[in-house]
């Protein structure tokens, strides 16, 4: 299943590009950064915990030897702190070359369980997130290619599959991540005249850490659709590998028949779900107002 939607295609190395990851301490962009150091690349990981960060720098000098690796601290709902992180990696490692924007958190809950405090925070770290990032990059990008025509830098940011079909449990986090698949169509409208190439990944569930906290809020639906459809967690590492593998043959704009019919398999899970409402969710709508 491919996980990236580009706009042309190229096959290209990663070896001594400069990768900047956010959110590469852990999950799906730490096992991108240790594929990507394995690969020659020079990277960057770019996420608020230093220990987190220390500790992946420490995976990666176990998974890639001698590989060229900066950490540096920085939250990406902060616009000044995240362009402060990636000034400290470009003067240390060079200008970036490819800038994957992983950084994301999810909070799944009934609609009226939700707080606004939670949509607030889907937004900054989602959405915000990968939009600081493209403003701190892609101009520099473009700049960059235009005067050199051998670089061809690439910009990803890393979605998630209910961007296209969202259902229950995710109010917060499916608008969230559909924000970013608007942004990166206009972008990629906006930079056509570039070199810069634009790439946005639509990943199922993951077995990651963050999966598993949101276990903790998961509403019951919730957590039965993606068993029945497919029976299985997509293992980080693969998705990380199928995403940069997509990245250097910058798979196409139109969207591939398999992630078509994986679509459609979660449409149809959701619709049966919204045709019969469970006891659990008539049971709920005993109150009038949704948490404040």
């Amino acid at each position: 299943m491919p996980l990236l939607l580009g706009s042309r295609r190229r096959r290209e190395s990663l070896s001594g590009k400069h990768v900047l990851i956010t959110g590469g301490s852990e999950g799906v962009g730490l096992e991108v950064a240790k594929i990507a150091a394995a690969r020659g690349a020079r990277v960057s990981l770019v996420a608020r915990t230093m220990s987190k960060l220390h500790a992946a720098r420490d995976e990666l000098a176990s998974s890639a030897p001698g590989a060229a690796v900066g950490v540096f601290s920085g939250d990406v709902g902060d616009g000044a702190a995240l362009g402060a992180a990636i000034e400290q990696a470009e003067s240390q490692l060079g200008p970036v070359d490819v800038c994957i924007a992983a950084a994301g958190a999810a909070m799944p809950k009934y609609f009226e369980e939700l707080r606004i405090a939670d949509y607030e925070r889907m937004m900054t770290v989602n959405y915000y997130g990968v939009l600081h990032a493209a403003r701190h990059v892609l101009p520099k990008m473009a700049e960059r290619s235009a005067a050199d025509p051998s670089v061809t830098p690439h910009f990803v940011a890393v979605a998630s599959m209910v961007a296209a079909v969202p259902f229950i449990g995710y109010a917060a986090y499916a608008p969230s991540k559909a924000a970013c698949r608007s942004l990166l169509d206009v972008l990629r409208n906006e930079y056509a005249d570039t070199a810069v190439q634009l790439h946005i990944a639509f990943p199922p569930d993951m077995d990651t850490p963050g999966f598993q906290k949101e276990q903790e809020t998961k509403p019951y639906e919730t957590r039965h659709i993606w068993p029945e459809m497919f029976n299985e967690l997509f293992p980080p590492d693969k998705a990380a590998s199928r995403l940069l593998d997509d990245l250097r043959t910058a798979a196409t704009f139109s969207v591939r028949p398999t992630f078509s019919a994986t679509c459609s398999s979660l449409e149809r899970g959701a619709t049966t779900l919204a045709r019969g409402p469970s006891s659990r969710l008539r049971s709920r709508r005993s109150s009038s107002a949704c948490t404040a």
